[in-house]
């Protein structure tokens, strides 16, 4: 299955490149309360939770958007998971959309 890259365009092009269908912002009930859940499980270094949360502060689901911050936490993980495209294609539509150069 091809991947979609474009992360940065809707929540329905982001969903479809991540695998794990939990994972759905705009349709759950509880945005803060899953937010809340997938902070956790990224403060306790699960990787899979370091798109999701970048996703979350870049969007503005479940906290206050804040792109800058998405762009920090990808680029904080990027060498501590090297392997994880995710975290790659996230970081290349940050630099296309020029969000590293934001002010924080």
């Amino acid at each position: 299955m091809k991947k979609n890259i474009s992360f940065l365009s809707d929540s329905n092009t982001f969903r479809s490149s991540i695998s794990n269908p939990a994972f759905d912002w705009t349709e759950k009930s509880y945005p803060s309360e899953s937010f809340k859940w997938y902070h956790k499980a990224y403060q306790q270094g699960c990787e899979e939770s370091i798109v999701r949360i970048a996703y979350a502060y870049f969007h503005g689901y479940g906290i206050k958007k804040d792109m800058p911050k998405a762009f920090s936490i990808l680029k904080e993980n990027e060498k501590r998971f090297p392997n994880n495209t995710d975290i790659k294609h996230f970081l290349l539509e940050c630099y296309k959309h020029e969000i590293s150069r934001q002010k924080k």
